[in-house]
């Protein structure tokens, strides 16, 4: 019997970039050298949207489904009609699963937190995968390549599995105990022996975690900027200025013309903002900042959910009778907006006083 492997690959352009080609290419190339390989075949789904993925499903009538991309606790970053993260949540997922119980075998969901979505899965999928926290692309990449290398040679899912999981140990990588295998009426397989911890070595990995998170956001354009020009305060001479000092950190910057009466006063910046990045932004801008908006600020006004866009030009006073309280702007001085942009202070202290400032207030 022929095995469809059906990959389903989104990396939503305001999310950072991951290398899903090379995963994929390495699964590929393993079935292509396969001891079996005629036993497979691939099909791939890119850019995918809930309806892409609906329409793949009945069309190829996969055994397995293999996903890579984002994931957060509440669900898997799947793309929208405009090609930015549409979190599809666990719920969803696992009755869509259901629905193709009697054929699907496994599923393997390379992404990022991803274990909450296995666990639920597995009440109808026979073998599910999933990531317990983060992980990286090397980590993903070498995990998938032996998975499938191993299924190729004839092995069953739960060596596949171990398999995959020691090629990422092999890389001295401590992501090994990440993939997660839950079987159907049994749970978790192959738990991991748990290594005593330290809080300190705990916060030393959050911060080289954050670090990562802001040196990659910036150099490989997950970050975004949108600059709202005006008459008054903000010209579109100025907004060119900006955009060429953006550029220039390899930042992608849109200019669009705001057509509110009221001059501009604040400004948007997201939960994964570098200090060098707001330096620009809080140091450079033709106006006096009076507002800052927090990360719950609408994406329909302007904000973004996953932390990756910058925005300049805004006004306090736009639409405010249609936000909820909660995403108003936050007024602030010049004295708080000195102490964001002090030389020297890391992205995550950076972070850790914008944050600070917006709950204190």
């Amino acid at each position: 019997m022929v095995k469809t492997i059906l990959v389903l690959a989104s990396n939503p352009k305001n999310t950072l970039r991951l290398r899903l080609d090379q995963e994929v290419r390495e699964i590929y190339n393993g079935l292509q050298r396969a001891q079996r390989k005629d036993e497979f075949i691939l099909r791939q789904q890119w850019a995918s949207r809930p309806i892409d993925i609906r329409r793949a499903m009945l069309d190829h009538n996969p055994i397995i489904v293999h996903f890579c991309g984002h994931g957060e606790e509440d669900g898997i970053a799947f793309e929208d009609e405009l090609g930015y993260a549409r979190i599809v949540k666990t719920e969803a997922l696992t009755e869509f699963f259901e629905l193709f119980s009697d054929n699907v075998e496994c599923v393997l969901m390379n992404a990022c937190y991803s274990k909450i979505q296995a666990r639920a899965i597995a009440k109808h999928i026979n073998y599910v995968v999933g990531m317990e926290k983060e992980v990286g692309d090397a980590a993903a990449i070498e995990f998938a390549a032996a998975f499938y290398d191993a299924l190729g040679a004839g092995k069953s899912f739960e060596f596949a599995f171990r398999f995959g999981r020691n090629a990422i140990q092999m890389l001295n990588n401590l992501a090994y105990a990440m993939p997660k295998l839950i079987k159907k009426n049994v749970g978790e397989l192959f738990i991991a022996p748990v290594q005593e911890r330290s809080a300190s070595q705990d916060e030393i990995e959050r911060e080289i975690y954050n670090f990562r998170s802001f040196y990659s956001s910036s150099k490989k354009t997950g970050i975004n900027v949108h600059i709202y020009w005006h008459q008054q305060g903000l010209t579109l001479e100025d907004a060119s200025a900006m955009k060429i000092e953006f550029e220039k950190e390899g930042i992608p910057t849109a200019i669009l013309k705001h057509r509110d009466p009221k001059p501009p006063d604040s400004v948007f910046i997201g939960t994964l903002v570098s200090a060098q990045e707001a330096r620009i932004v809080l140091s450079k801008i033709p106006y006096n900042i009076e507002y800052i908006f927090p990360a719950n600020y609408p994406r329909i006004e302007g904000g973004d959910p996953n932390g990756l866009l910058i925005g300049i030009g805004y006004m306090s006073g736009h639409s405010q009778e249609n936000r909820v309280q909660a995403s108003t702007p936050i007024k602030v001085s010049k004295s708080d907006v000195a102490s964001l942009i002090e030389t020297g202070i890391s992205n995550v202290e950076f972070q850790r006083r914008l944050q600070n400032l917006i709950q204190a207030i």
